[in-house]
């Protein structure tokens, strides 16, 4: 279950317009990777995702989802995500388009086991008494990570 610790900024000036931002969002990705002839894995993605993200800044809470498409070559991975969240602080929620950028560690070969570790980017557009937001998360997967180590360990184990 992938982990986002970071911070977010809001574009129109309010009481508190920066913060923390703790939130959780796994995906199902499906994915089709090839080996070269040096053995460089590389292929895409897709699939869907949910989150839940918490605000201590702009004190939002994002319940939502959308889909991932990832790009992969070998150890490293660029995923564009689009979706819609709803902000469930305010008196009426207001749902939002949300669009992601994530950067970095998604090796694929350990038993096709997808562990995103890097650092994403999520924009939100202002709608209705919401302010525009970015923000800036590392992503941690801490399943796929021991997923990950046990496959290894049980592939080398088997050669």
């Amino acid at each position: 279950m992938p982990l986002l610790l970071g911070g977010d900024v809001a574009f129109e000036p309010t009481e508190t317009s920066s913060g923390f931002v703790i939130g959780t969002r796994p995906e199902l990705i499906f994915a089709w990777t090839k080996s070269d002839e040096k053995t460089t894995t590389y292929g895409f993605g897709f699939g869907p995702y949910i989150e839940a993200m918490g605000s201590t800044g702009t004190s939002q809470i994002w319940l939502g989802g959308g889909a991932t498409a990832v790009f992969y070559r070998r150890w490293f991975g660029v995923a564009l995500s689009g979706g819609l969240d709803c902000d469930w602080l305010h008196a009426n929620p207001n749902a939002s388009p949300v669009i992601s950028l994530f950067a970095g560690l998604r090796p694929t070969s350990l038993a096709g086991v997808d562990f995103p570790v890097g650092l994403r980017v999520d924009f939100r557009p202002p709608v209705g008494d919401v302010p525009a937001t970015m923000i800036f998360a590392l992503q941690l997967d801490f399943a796929g990570l021991a997923v990950g180590f046990f496959a290894a360990l049980t592939h080398g184990l088997n050669n």
